[in-house]
């Protein structure tokens, strides 16, 4: 049997290596980008992302948004406020919220009354 012998191109050989090295060298990219400039975790994201929220109003309404995932939604003069799963039994129309920017936790009024201080870094989210 003789062997087949064939040559390809500079373009087919360059294709083939792009094929076979361009992937590794961008999950090799990934892992460095982990390791070396850190990464948040779940629970890191979740709470960077809350502590930039502000909500400071009395709830007028109070709604589902079935387009994000069936969310409980305060509504009131100025914006929307996301409720969390774990408090979503809390909050009645009438209620007051206060959430400060920079801050973790949310303060919840009935009737003129500091009722409760809520914490994000309570929740469990990993």
């Amino acid at each position: 049997m003789t062997p087949i012998n064939f040559k390809l191109s500079n373009t087919d050989t360059a294709n083939i290596y792009s094929v076979l090295f361009v992937p590794v060298l961008v999950l090799i990219g990934f892992g460095i980008k982990g390791t070396f400039f850190g990464s948040l975790s779940p629970r890191e994201y979740f709470l960077q992302d809350r502590i930039n929220e502000e909500f400071q109003a009395r709830v007028d309404s109070i709604y589902r948004q079935t387009h994000n995932h069936n969310i409980m939604t305060l509504k009131g003069k100025s914006g929307l406020f996301e409720v969390e799963g774990e408090w979503e039994r809390k909050f009645r129309v009438g209620d007051s919220i206060s959430k400060r920017a920079g801050s973790l936790f949310v303060e919840h009024y009935r009737s003129g009354r500091l009722l409760e201080v809520l914490n994000y870094e309570d929740l469990r989210k990993e």
